[in-house]
């Protein structure tokens, strides 16, 4: 069962049928915290890099609602802070709170969670509820001016709609909501972008569907969300476009409508374990990424992580993110290595890898190794020249991406040959270029090396084109 740090909280009250129209997915009313700005992570109050606003026991959280309504939906992203109550929806004497108890009916209406778990409340009608549309002429959400009872805890958006939404305009909603804060949905749901097109589907995704997390945007939905960290993880693994920055608004980088970028994990143990016969230690746990990148600037896809809190951390060991185009490539270690380097603002350990290359479906897990002549395909930023070549085996007409990591190895000469020898394509790559990817595509099928020379040393590299 997926679950969360944070609430999403659904709530409707009908009194008719849903009209179903995508035009319901128009607020006629939203609030979105706006707290000021930080210097640091540790002063932010941040729900996935969104600001919140906190309310203490001496504080009535209200927004009030004119309009006599007797449809409504209701969306908001919560947190308590004692676990006794989840929020509220008042109008006058007539309230509908989510508790943590049991379901009660008496002169309020009121929901009970058993369990003080993040998760969904959809209510779809007032069932045997009182009816709204006998109390006064406002809606109060949190609390009203009369009784003075307030909502103890933390609200980071509000979103009301005066008709019930029709299901797939909920699961819109609720998947922006979902995307933007880091939270899972529920169990089998799929995430919708404002078309109401699925973009990330349960069922396709095997058992990688935990702390599912996005980066990605959708101009329908006002969605556009730079860098992000599942509330619910027991790591602190947050992804971001470029350098990681204190709120998703501090990050300015590049991403076009439609872009996006999902990964989630298999609930494996996510401590190392060591392997005595390769010297590496891997984690058990994995991760899946699936991509649909267009964006034509080159951004980078930036990992940072708390790997200094995870099980079994070895400082003495050098630490890598392992991404492979298979699950099978993971497992055997065949993929690209990207060296993890500390990151003294934030107190995590970062590595970046360009996105450009990649699409479709990746996969990526964390390694430890005393040093890089266990591994292959190291991309490191050190003086030691490793070199990637993604994919490999490439098919016939697809690119192949060649990086360097060397950053003090002066100019390097990449020579594209056939097996026999006979030079296809000479490339000169000045020591200001290094780190850039360089792409090749092969027209034909057969097996190439690539040759790989600076004032070092020299390389050569068998390429499979199939």
């Amino acid at each position: 069962m997926r679950s969360s740090l944070l609430f999403i909280l659904v709530m409707a009250i009908a009194t008719c049928k849903s009209t179903g129209q995508s035009s319901a997915l128009k607020p006629i009313y939203s609030w979105v915290s706006e707290e000021p700005a930080v210097s640091s992570l540790d002063e932010a109050k941040l729900f996935n890099f969104h600001s919140y606003d906190t309310y203490d026991p001496d504080q009535i959280f209200i927004h009030e609602i004119g309009g006599k309504r007797d449809d409504v939906s209701m969306f908001c992203v919560f947190r308590n802070v004692n676990g006794n109550k989840m929020g509220e929806l008042k109008r006058g004497a007539s309230c509908m709170e989510i508790l943590d108890t049991a379901v009660v009916f008496h002169n309020w209406f009121t929901y009970h969670e058993q369990k003080i778990l993040p998760r969904f409340v959809s209510i779809i009608s007032m069932m045997n509820g009182p009816k709204f549309d006998n109390f006064g002429t406002n809606m109060y959400i949190g609390g009203d001016t009369k009784f003075k009872y307030g909502f103890q805890g933390e609200v980071a958006e509000i979103l009301y709609f005066d008709q019930i939404l029709e299901n797939k305009n909920q699961q819109i909603v609720e998947s922006k909501l979902a995307m933007k804060y880091g939270i899972d949905l529920r169990e089998y749901d799929d995430y919708l972008n404002g078309n109401g097109h699925p973009i990330w589907t349960f069922s396709q995704n095997g058992r990688y569907t935990h702390n599912i997390t996005f980066i990605g945007k959708d101009r329908l939905t006002d969605l556009d969300q730079r860098q992000s960290n599942n509330v619910n993880n027991e790591i602190s693994l947050i992804l971001s476009l470029n350098d990681l920055q204190i709120s998703n608004a501090d990050n300015h980088s590049d991403i076009l409508d439609g872009d996006y970028i999902f990964w989630s994990d298999d609930n494996e143990n996510f401590g190392f374990k060591e392997d005595i016969a390769s010297q590496v230690s891997m984690m058990p746990r994995k991760w899946k990424m699936n991509l649909n990148w267009n964006t034509a600037k080159d951004e980078l896809l930036k990992f940072s992580v708390a790997i200094q809190d995870i099980p079994n951390y070895d400082l003495k060991k050098h630490t890598y993110v392992l991404v492979s185009s298979s699950e099978s490539g993971l497992k055997n270690m065949v993929g690209e290595f990207v060296k993890m380097d500390w990151d003294t603002k934030f107190g995590l350990y970062t590595a970046a890898l360009p996105l450009r290359p990649y699409k479709g479906n990746y996969y990526f897990s964390f390694i430890q190794s005393e040093n890089d002549k266990h591994l292959k395909n190291v991309v490191s930023r050190t003086t030691q020249n490793s070199i990637s070549l993604q994919p490999n085996p490439v098919n016939t007409g697809q690119n192949i991406t060649i990086r360097l990591g060397c950053e003090d190895c002066g100019t390097h000469k990449i020579q594209i040959m056939t097996k026999t020898g006979m030079v296809i394509k000479d490339i000169l790559v000045s020591e200001f270029e290094v780190g850039n990817a360089i792409h090749h595509e092969f027209g034909m099928p057969g097996v190439y090396i690539i040759h790989i020379a600076n004032d070092r040393d020299q390389q050569n590299y068998k390429v499979i084109v199939i």
